[in-house]
């Protein structure tokens, strides 16, 4: 149970960026710029989701495994029985773990959709390339707020 809470919580030593996948996605979307000007996917951005895919992958079956054994996100108990506070010295706001699944689905959503607009499924890659810096930006939101909402209480806490 460690090893899995150690790999779900592996954080960066960077103080604005903070954790992996922010990092991964932040890499996605300075590089998704290149496909406002040319419709070609290059080879490294390829290589670069597919990275984000793994590091995603290996997070969320982590989580999952953690979830599994009753265990529930920072923000969402508190740090110990009878107390108001979590281990981070907030307010405990129960909510905030479900908002931690959800930021998951959009993850995992994100990044299927990506790889429907590089293989051409959905819409033509001359279409479909256009709109992948405002998926990749989503997708950086969405990491970040994963991230967040794990060790921040909400604007209503406790309810």
């Amino acid at each position: 149970m460690e090893f899995l809470r150690e790999v779900h919580r592996f954080a960066l030593p960077l103080p604005i960026i903070g954790h992996h996948l922010v990092l991964l996605t932040m890499v996605l979307f300075l590089w998704s710029m290149v496909f406002l000007r040319r419709t070609v996917v290059p080879a490294g951005f390829v290589r670069a989701l597919r990275v984000t895919w793994l590091a995603g992958a290996v997070n969320t079956l982590a989580g999952i495994g953690l979830a599994l054994m009753g265990l529930r996100v920072p923000s969402s108990v508190p740090a110990s029985p009878g107390s108001n506070v979590t281990a981070f010295g907030y307010p405990v706001d129960p909510v905030r773990h479900a908002e931690h699944y959800m930021y998951a689905g959009f993850f995992v959503l994100s990044l299927f959709l990506m790889e429907l607009l590089i293989a051409g499924k959905v819409v033509k890659p001359a279409i479909g390339l256009r709109f992948m810096p405002l998926l990749t930006f989503f997708l950086l939101g969405v990491a970040y707020m994963s991230v967040r909402v794990a060790y921040l209480p909400g604007a209503t806490p406790g309810s």
